[in-house]
């Protein structure tokens, strides 16, 4: 199906006509060639997401579905999760767009705040589908089935700035938010010229790398008297530091700054002199009396791992994806088989309850013929009361004979063999209610779901030897009826009758034949069949009758 080929990349082994989806049901098999929908990251979203709803999607008129709002856009869909919580709804996107691509593909497009969905569609069949009977149409209003989506096809965003709030003021993401110095703070962009070693390294800060987004680092320095300048008041002797952080000082305005693990802090102190040697409060860009109001942070933390450990730890989880993998492809493949295995089981089954009863004639000499008839019980529960009956119809010259000519009756006791019976074929004599012995019934109390009941004997048919060879031809109809249905205790409610009918159009020679034995149609039968007409052979079928010569016959 190359029109109809899935587009997305990535798709799951073995798969890849079902991609968007897992296991797409009938009503949008073969519709869908791409999709993705993004989102910002929400914890209360239960994963699997799918398709629950479409419209415009095909074009066989149909009545809407209730619950649903009304289409906005000429096509319009809607995603929920796992819940049936909604994710993402087409009718209130604000912006909506379609493509046509190649002639055979659209390309649709919805944007709703910060939600993103596409889709790809195939609009065209190929040759090679409309031969074989592949091509379908699909309802205006879709509410499929199973249209569980592919996990690569969503993607979730990360959680991202909406507003800041600035005192009482919030500033939306549509407004300019400026960031200026203030008292004791200096604000400015990051220059990686003044970082030393940067540059060489590729860290430099405006660097612009393809593929990423282009960032900008802000430095917040605070300074005393930086910005601009010294808090107004902060002179007054009155003024006093009291919290930092919220934190307060001890009974004598002492705070205590302590760092822990492989963070340390020390006073500023530098090397001021070097002849003689003297030390004194200093720090790079401060002067000595900010120095002294000075803390240095300094981290000796380094790498708890080194490169030989992160490279056990990949070949270990290498390792780990290969045996997940394996194990995906042979649950993919048992999958599959599965699958096949249940479509050859639904085939079957659709053809044994369409073929239940099998009836067979042959030929055993002498005028008399071998029949038997099996029934298969190919439904969900038990049959009670069941009766078949078997119509003996005689043909001399291709017409058919009156039944009171000719009185059949078997010859060797007939037997059954089923649910009912359970040591083994049993004998069983069947009932006729004619003088002519044409029409015989047999009676057996049940038949087991799934089951199969065999009915066989022997008929002899003594006017057989009284016409030419080739004139005595013998045909046999049966008819199966049951009263009623029994219900499986361990599976209750799943009892049914799928074979229910009610014949009207039986064969001529049937209705002929009911009517010289002045008998009703079997019109409440369930099953019906016929054999071929058959030839009476009226020589023996053993060999008393061969003519076998006394010379010697040689062999070499």
């Amino acid at each position: 199906m190359r029109e109809r080929q899935p587009i997305g990349f990535e798709q799951p082994n073995n798969n890849g006509t079902n991609y968007p989806f897992v296991s797409p049901s009938e009503d949008i098999r073969y519709l869908f060639g791409d999709f993705f929908l993004s989102f910002e990251s929400n914890a209360d979203i239960v994963y699997p997401l799918k398709v629950v709803w479409l419209y415009g999607f095909g074009t066989d008129v149909v009545s809407p579905p209730s619950g649903w709002n009304t289409p906005t856009h000429a096509k319009d869909i809607v995603i929920a999760d796992a819940n049936d919580a909604i994710v993402f709804d087409s009718t209130t996107a604000s912006r909506f767009t379609s493509s046509a691509w190649d002639g055979r593909l659209l390309i649709l497009e919805w944007t709703a705040a910060d939600k993103v969905c596409r889709c790809t569609i195939h609009t065209a069949w190929s040759t090679e589908d409309i031969a074989a009977g592949l091509d379908r149409t699909y309802d205006l209003y879709i509410t499929p089935t199973n249209g569980e989506l592919q996990a690569d096809t969503w993607y979730e965003l990360p959680k991202r700035i909406h507003s800041v709030k600035v005192g009482n003021t919030v500033i939306s993401k549509k407004q300019i938010l400026t960031l200026e110095s203030g008292y004791n703070v200096n604000v400015a962009l990051e220059d990686s010229q003044n970082l030393v070693g940067l540059d060489a390294l590729g860290l430099a800060t405006n660097t612009v790398v393809a593929g990423t987004r282009k960032t900008n680092k802000v430095r917040l320095e605070a300074i005393p008297g930086a910005g601009i300048g010294v808090f107004p008041g902060c002179t007054d002797s009155e003024v006093v530091l009291r919290t930092v952080n919220k934190q307060k000082a001890n009974s004598f305005q002492n705070f205590t700054l302590d760092s822990e693990a492989c963070i340390r802090t020390q006073r500023a102190v530098g090397l001021i002199d070097s002849s003689p040697r003297t030390f004194d409060y200093a720090a790079f860009n401060l002067s000595s009396s900010q120095a002294k109001a000075s803390l240095e942070f300094h981290n000796d933390c380094k790498g708890c791992c080194d490169c030989e450990s992160f490279a056990r730890t990949y070949q270990g989880l290498k390792r780990q994806w290969f045996l997940s993998k394996g194990l995906a492809d042979f649950a993919v493949s048992a999958r599959d088989q599965y699958g096949i295995a249940v479509e050859r089981w639904i085939e079957e089954k659709t053809v044994r309850e369409r073929d239940q009863l099998k009836v067979r004639l042959e030929n055993a000499g002498d005028g008399k013929v071998s029949w038997g008839v099996n029934h298969c019980n190919a439904s969900k529960c038990c049959i009670v009361g069941v009766q078949l009956s078997l119509v003996w119809v005689v043909y001399v010259d291709d017409t058919l004979f009156p039944p009171f000519y000719d009185v059949p009756f078997p010859c060797i006791d007939t037997k059954i063999q089923g649910s009912a019976q359970c040591d083994g074929p049993q004998v069983i004599v069947p009932q006729s209610n004619d003088s002519w012995n044409r029409v015989y019934d047999v009676f057996w109390d049940y038949t087991d779901a799934g089951d199969v009941t065999s009915v066989y004997g022997r008929q002899c048919f003594p006017d057989a030897k009284l016409f030419p060879s080739g004139s005595y031809k013998i045909q046999l109809f049966a008819f199966v009826r049951w009263d009623g249905f029994i219900s499986n205790p361990d599976s209750p409610g799943r009892c049914n009758n799928p074979y229910s009918m009610q014949f009207t159009d039986f064969p001529a020679e049937v209705v002929l034949l009911f009517e010289q034995l002045g008998r009703p149609l079997p019109t409440d039968a369930v099953a019906f069949k016929q054999t071929p007409v058959l030839e009476i052979n009226k020589d023996s079928a053993y060999c008393d009758t061969c003519s076998c010569g006394d010379d010697d016959v040689s062999v070499g």
